[in-house]
């Protein structure tokens, strides 16, 4: 809607060309113009992390475990009297006010801001950040945002697929890591907080089981790069790089060879992942007879 409307309403939104800025004109306190990159640099820090405390510090309010309450269970929340249409309207005023604060920030650090900014590419990329990092915990959204950052701006120089990386990384965290990524670190909590030194029965089995995966994800990946140059019109010759190794994509053998390599990486992970379920379950009874105690 705000795409179709950035199009529609041309004297505030400007069209196709945006509306444009330099943070270079206007006052300059103590001498700062924020128009160097490190200044803007520090000027975004400094707001983002007095944005996180504010909305952390929420989070430890009444009305901010209420807010959790409506979500996960608005029934009861309404039950014991609570309004839950008023805990929601205040709430998604709140979440406007830092999106809007983070909207600030990104017109002054890009000088422009078009119907890019309010379109579904990077709403998407929103979630997708939200989700890997996991939405049910503060530190979620941090985490993904850092790591969706790196991935994009890693990938993207890497391969001309990158998003069907940044997907199936997508997918894998939603099929086996609901929770997401800060989920996962956050379930070791009771293990920690008990003995710090189960903790060490887990390295082998994970690290076990990250090898296999890296194998796995390896053979898949060649032979999604070289389907693709294969594939690509444009591509020039018949040699792809792959890992720093030549490889000749009209030959038989680095098929079969990468074929045979994703393989065993599955092969492997299934091995290895069972095993990682029973140390864990082992260590988890362990935690809780501990507890009992």
């Amino acid at each position: 809607m705000m795409t179709a409307l950035a199009f529609i309403l041309i004297t505030f939104f400007n069209g196709e060309e945006g509306i444009q800025a330099d943070r270079w004109v206007g006052p300059e306190p103590l001498g700062i113009t924020f128009g160097s990159g490190i200044q803007v640099y520090y000027l975004i820090g400094v707001w983002c992390l007095i944005a996180m405390i504010a909305m952390y510090a929420l989070t430890k309010t009444p009305f901010g475990r209420m807010s959790n309450a409506v979500r996960d269970n608005p029934e009861r929340a309404q039950f014991v009297g609570y309004n839950t249409q008023r805990v929601r309207w205040m709430t998604f005023s709140l979440s406007s006010f830092f999106a809007g604060l983070a909207g600030a920030l990104f017109a002054l650090h890009f000088e422009h801001v078009g119907y890019q900014a309010s379109g579904l590419e990077l709403s998407g990329e929103i979630l997708l950040a939200i989700y890997m990092g996991g939405a049910g915990h503060f530190l979620g959204p941090i985490v993904g945002a850092i790591l969706f950052t790196f991935l994009k701006g890693v990938l993207s120089d890497l391969s001309s697929v990158w998003y069907l990386y940044l997907g199936a990384v997508f997918l894998l965290t939603i099929l086996f890591a609901p929770t997401g990524i800060a989920g996962l670190i956050l379930r070791h909590e009771p293990v920690w907080k008990t003995d710090v030194r189960l903790l060490g029965k887990m390295v082998l089995p994970y690290l076990g089981a990250l090898i296999t995966l890296l194998i796995a994800a390896g053979g898949i990946i060649a032979l999604i790069e070289m389907i693709n140059f294969a594939a690509d019109e444009y591509s020039v010759g018949k040699i792809i790089s792959i890992y720093g190794i030549a490889v000749e994509t009209t030959s038989f053998i680095p098929w079969l060879a990468f074929v045979i390599i994703a393989l065993i990486g599955i092969g492997l992970c299934r091995l290895t992942f069972p095993f990682v379920t029973r140390n864990w379950d082992d260590i988890m009874d362990t935690v809780k007879e501990r507890m009992s105690r």
